[in-house]
């Protein structure tokens, strides 16, 4: 019987999935880098008040994204027999699949959250009124004008009262 080297053996199905997980952290590490600025434009863009739920929402999911890669990539290749390279792409994008369906609620709940917060912070005067630019013009030159009126209104009452007292 012919000896075989350590070189000749296959390797053994435990160093495999190490391989395979390692494989995958990595893979999803190179891609963690590349979206931190699309992450940080997204929010960037965000409407106001919904900027931090989306930072925040997205940054868990890039979070999760880096032991979800290296569990899956093992996962796949201790199940399918994948090598480790195949596993961990095919891991990169059904991790990244997942901690999409998990940032969204993530952002959802604290968009709510935001909004009711400030809603309740408001004055409850009909409702959920909220100003316009128009609007606002229009009280501000209306008060000009009653302030304007004033001192001849003044002027009248007080001639009116000495009339009132001959």
């Amino acid at each position: 019987m012919k000896e075989l080297t350590p070189r000749e053996i296959p390797p053994s199905f435990p160093a495999v999935v190490g391989d395979s997980f390692s494989h995958g952290f990595r893979f999803a590490k190179d891609n963690l880098l590349w979206c931190i600025p699309a992450v940080a434009l997204e929010a960037g863009l965000a409407k106001p008040g919904e900027q931090l739920p989306t930072l925040t929402g997205r940054l868990a999911g890039l979070g999760l994204q880096l032991p979800l890669t290296g569990i899956t990539a093992a996962g796949i290749t201790a199940t399918v027999g994948c090598p480790p390279g195949a596993a961990a792409l095919a891991a990169m994008f059904l991790a990244a699949y997942v901690s999409t369906k998990i940032e969204d609620p993530i952002i959802k709940g604290m968009s709510f959250a935001i909004k009711s917060t400030n809603k309740s912070r408001r004055v409850a005067f009909g409702g959920d009124y909220e100003d316009t630019v128009t609007a606002q013009k229009r009280r501000q030159r209306a008060m000009r004008d009653i302030v304007g009126v004033m001192p001849e209104a003044r002027q009248w009452l007080g001639q009116e009262a000495l009339i009132l007292h001959r």
